[in-house]
């Protein structure tokens, strides 16, 4: 009895202890802890230069594999980290170049095309914040402003009163969007990864300026927001950035403050604001 008690004891240290064998193409062996296996990759947990560190290879660039293999393992079961139990939090800030969808309007006179083209491109900065509870799929919150801003000067209006006013057109306009956001990524044995992020939020309009007198346009719709982007790793908490982005929406209602009054404009699918654009970005994302 005392023997069969012992040989199981045994057993079941030599289980706990033991590590797993990885033979790459290049035949290079690796003492590690396999923690999944799919049909396209390998994931596991090995030691490198005293540093424990969890990563995958695509099963193209392996060999052959073979759990419980080593007698001695090398990483602490502590240590292990399984995929679908990888929590991180992810901050990142990104900004670049935008260009409204919407082409100018035929209805757009000659000499204001050039100026209301340039009113299409512009800047935006913006963050996402991201929780990942497995290593694929996350979600969070996502704010973005785009602003561009133009102006021409000695140009003429005829008022209510049948006067020609001469003066300056100028606007200056500012998008926002935030929202909450959905994520899956797909990270690769360098620790890079692709993302895909979708958001569904709000949108605000704001333009202030003249038009002779002052003017100020607002408006609120709901908007969509799809991203495509690629975060490659520079330090150990640290990703350099690049997405490009599609935010989408439409002002069917507008309110227009000028001469100290301030109405509402109903807009009907002919006159409807299209304030959807395309985000070039770059940036950087850091991982608490």
């Amino acid at each position: 009895m005392k023997n069969t008690i012992l040989f199981l004891l045994t057993l079941c240290v030599n289980i706990a202890i033991t590590q797993d064998l990885i033979v790459t193409q290049e035949g290079d062996t690796i003492n590690a802890k396999i923690t999944k296996v799919k049909p396209e990759m390998i994931y596991f947990t090995f030691k490198h230069d005293e540093e424990i560190r969890n990563t995958m290879l695509q099963l193209t660039t392996v060999k052959t594999h073979q759990q419980g293999f080593f007698e001695t393992s090398e990483v602490p079961e502590d240590k292990v980290v399984w995929p679908d139990k990888i929590q991180q939090l992810i901050a990142t800030f990104y900004g670049g170049y935008s260009t409204h969808t919407a082409e100018v309007s035929d209805d757009v006179p000659d000499d204001f095309k050039d100026y209301a083209e340039d009113l299409r491109k512009g800047a935006h900065f913006g963050f996402d914040v991201t929780y990942y509870w497995s290593e694929s799929i996350g979600a969070g919150l996502k704010y973005h402003q785009f602003g561009t801003s133009g102006r021409l000067n000695n140009i003429y209006i005829i008022d209510d009163f049948g006067n020609e006013r001469t003066g300056i057109m100028s606007d200056d306009i500012s998008i926002s969007f935030i929202g909450p956001m959905f994520s899956t990524r797909f990270v690769n044995s360098s620790n890079n990864a692709f993302l895909l992020n979708f958001s569904f939020g709000s949108m605000s309009y704001t333009n202030v300026g003249y038009l002779v007198d002052p003017i100020k346009i607002e408006g609120n719709t709901a908007g969509f927001s799809f991203d495509v982007g690629y975060n490659h790793t520079i330090a150990k908490k640290l990703s350099l950035v690049a997405r490009i982005s599609s935010i989408s929406g439409v002002l069917n209602e507008i309110n227009v403050e000028s001469n100290g009054r301030t109405q509402t404009f109903e807009l009907d699918s002919d006159s409807s604001e299209n304030i959807s654009r395309v985000d070039l970005s770059v940036g950087l994302s850091y991982t608490f």
